[in-house]
């Protein structure tokens, strides 16, 4: 791959219809990896120009889409991904527009977005912005631009005075190690934001990257038993812009074995109480992504709906025995539509459909089977479906049970999104077996 795209950048030897089509093949995954940004980049500045007509569209329409959200961390919070996105599309662009070619009138609009919102971006004239990694010595000219590491103290008191005074922003030019710190000396850390906080001191993006590193499945348990009455302790305004980590940080929690489940289900209500944002602000081309599993299981009530679902999987489950009083009381309050924020938690329901409906059928009947009527509200119809069809499976007594909506659903196919092709198997299936 390495050599043909190499081959394809010098002048003649290899048709743009030819190497646009590697780039694009397999999702894209030539055009975006990291692995290949070297010969990508050089291949659109060397050969852009000669792009024409349809193999020139399709080449910057593949670029609007963005690199695909799998080829990153899933941990990765969203305004990270953002960024990240976003410089991945530009610098395309850029390359592309720096070989001569002119973009189309879509790919200039959103360079143009692009460039304005981010001013501080701009093509390396070493072309240092094609590696995924540069190094330089002293003697070289952009040695002082290099990035430098600060290391921070790993003793309580010394970390929390370090704290006070480092800057928070470490994403620019400057690292510092207190990810590290908070991995190796996780109760030095976790002791220091606590004697911050009582001076009602929350600095949220140190919290933010404990909490990311405290994920770590050999930390998750210590983490939460020495955490969890800490965070429990810490103010709505300051859990409103944690939501994102903490729900993250209480996803894994919830898979462990844990002591003070108490605590859990505590914060799970608080952040359910919180009046975050719906809307995840994920987009494709500009536009909302109106994708229901994509944004529930990266916005904080749908990760705290599968924090509660992972718990009440740990319980020994049989047929007909009812949701206890907690379960059922968290469940029906994310079956209130009256919350937006709350159907990403019902999309997490949704794609657990068969199980409520066989530990307790008259609560499944009564709060979420009224969710899959289009007639009743197609924006909640749509995202209930596209979370059972997730991960589709037959249950004979519930396809009885929500037959009328399931046929419903059949005229209402092309709203499916990404699951269409999962309700087309569900559908034959369900022809073809017992009625």
């Amino acid at each position: 791959t390495l050599l043909a795209l190499f081959a394809a950048s010098r002048n003649g030897t290899i048709t743009p219809k030819l190497w646009t089509s590697w780039l694009l093949s397999d999702d894209g995954w030539w055009l975006w990896t990291v692995d290949l940004k070297r010969e990508v980049l050089r291949l659109l500045v060397l050969q852009g120009h000669h792009l024409t007509g349809g193999t020139a569209a399709r080449l910057q329409h593949a670029i609007l889409k963005g690199p695909p959200r799998d080829m990153y961390r899933d941990d990765l919070e969203p305004e990270r991904w953002r960024a990240t996105a976003d410089h991945s599309i530009w610098l395309r662009l850029a390359k592309l527009q720096s070989s001569g070619l002119v973009l189309s009138k879509n790919a200039s609009t959103r360079f143009t977005e692009l460039t304005q919102a981010y001013p501080q971006w701009s093509l390396s004239a070493n072309e240092r912005d094609e590696f995924s990694h540069w190094m330089s010595g002293s003697g070289d000219a952009d040695y002082e631009n290099n990035i430098v590491v600060t290391v921070a103290p790993t003793r309580r008191r010394e970390l929390a005075q370090w704290l006070k005074l480092a800057p928070e922003n470490t994403h620019g030019r400057s690292r510092d190690t207190w990810s590290d710190v908070c991995r190796q000396h996780l109760l030095n850390s976790l002791y220091a934001l606590d004697d911050l906080a009582k001076e009602e001191l929350w600095p949220i993006n140190r919290w933010s990257e404990a909490l990311r590193a405290w994920i770590d499945t050999r930390l998750v348990v210590r983490s939460w038993q020495y955490g969890a009455a800490i965070i429990l302790n810490l103010p709505d305004h300051v859990l409103l812009e944690l939501a994102h980590s903490l729900a993250s940080w209480l996803q894994e929690v919830s898979k462990a074995n844990i002591a003070g489940e108490d605590n859990l289900f505590a914060l799970c209500q608080r952040l359910m109480d919180l009046q975050l944002d719906p809307d995840t602000g994920m987009t494709q081309n500009g536009a909302p992504i109106d994708q229901p599993v994509t944004e529930a299981i990266n916005h904080p009530i749908g990760m705290v709906a599968q924090s509660l679902t992972n718990r009440w999987f740990k319980l020994v489950l049989h047929d007909n025995t009812g949701l206890s009083p907690t379960y059922k009381r968290f469940f029906s309050t994310l079956t209130d539509t009256s919350v937006a924020r709350y159907r990403h938690g019902r999309v997490i329901l949704g794609s657990n459909l068969i199980a409520l409906f066989r530990v307790d059928r008259p609560w499944t009947e009564r709060h979420l089977l009224p969710l899959l009527d289009w007639d009743q509200d197609p924006v909640e119809a749509k995202a209930i479906w596209e979370g059972f069809l997730w991960s589709p499976r037959l249950y004979q007594p519930l396809l009885t049970a929500f037959k009328t909506y399931f046929l419903q659903t059949a005229r209402h196919y092309q709203e499916l999104g990404e699951h269409k092709q999962q309700f087309v198997g569900l559908f034959t299936y369900a022809a073809i077996g017992p009625t």
